[in-house]
């Protein structure tokens, strides 16, 4: 049995693809599997990835978002732990090597969360050196809750058992579907933020997930009815830890509405959220933002 799945969902990206198969079929450790999900790609994606032949496990599905692409991944994985790589991004090659050794060095951490190098083209990688091995340890995830970490699917690396014992990810196809994942996560045991090296090279174009405000809005929406419906564990004595981290991400996007013209959808937000924000005492935003609000320009519909 493997100690590590890679699950890699793809979706039409036949041209890119075939850089992030080899940059973890070319790791030095190769104690892993490869599973990568094809979303019901249309453009020879199915293709691309068979020519690796049995160094990939190559898995078909109708169009139903990344979500339910790593799920399906998740299902058939049969390693102890299960990384994610999205298509676009690549590993370094150091990075199984650097996984595997702080989970021997931490006692098989529930959760390791990773950060990336950002880059627009192959170039900018030519010359990227591992640095020093730097991490921050906590009980758990929700015990970081002080802490501004940023992370996407491609950070995460999972105790397979934690991993399926909350399910996976959420199956909808939102944003914020790996903040969800580690909210569901919040009090499995021990928690791993790898500093440093950096373990992926993030791909930065205007495809990105991120850019797809409606998306982003739903991940949010889904975080917060998860939060009021007491769906993410911890209870009432973990509740600032949760709702920190929560409102956290959602501020942010708050203000990008305005920016962008959405103002209903920015007070929404901020209706929704306002009690939260008031019990954590950020008076400095459920301050400002009527006045952003006002001076704005925008659709109120």
């Amino acid at each position: 049995m493997p100690r590590f799945s890679v699950v890699m969902p793809v979706h039409n990206r036949a041209t890119l693809v075939g850089m992030a198969i080899e940059s973890v079929i070319n790791q030095s450790s190769e104690n892993c599997e490869l599973i990568v999900v094809d979303d019901g790609s249309t453009d020879g994606t199915v293709e691309a990835v068979a020519r690796f032949g049995n160094r990939v496990h190559l898995l078909q599905q109708k169009n139903a978002g990344p979500g339910a692409a790593r799920n399906t991944g998740i299902a058939a994985a049969k390693g102890d732990y299960i990384a994610f790589l999205d298509s676009d991004d690549l590993w370094m090659p150091w990075t199984l090597a650097t996984y595997s050794q702080i989970i021997d060095q931490n006692n098989s951490p529930s959760l390791l969360m990773a950060r990336e190098f950002s880059f627009e083209s192959e170039d900018m990688l030519q010359d990227f050196k591992p640095e020093p091995e730097q991490t921050l340890r906590f009980k758990d995830y929700l015990a970081s809750s002080q802490q501004d970490l940023s992370f996407g699917a491609s950070s995460l690396v999972v105790r397979t058992e934690a991993l399926r014992k909350v399910g996976g990810f959420e199956k909808r196809w939102i944003n914020a579907e790996d903040l969800d994942l580690c909210l569901k996560l919040g009090d499995s045991p021990q928690f791993i933020r790898i500093e440093s090296p950096r373990t992926f090279a993030y791909r930065k174009h205007d495809n990105s997930a991120v850019s797809n405000i409606k998306r982003t809005l739903d991940g949010l929406h889904h975080l917060i009815a998860q939060e009021r419906a007491g769906l993410y564990p911890g209870g009432k004595a973990r509740q600032r830890e949760r709702l920190e981290i929560i409102t956290r991400h959602i501020r942010p996007v708050t203000l990008e509405c305005l920016r962008r013209g959405y103002k209903n959808e920015a007070w929404h937000l901020y209706s929704q959220t306002f009690r939260w924000h008031a019990f954590l005492g950020r008076a400095k935003f459920l301050g400002a933002f009527p006045i952003l609000a006002m001076k704005s320009r925008g659709s109120e519909s």
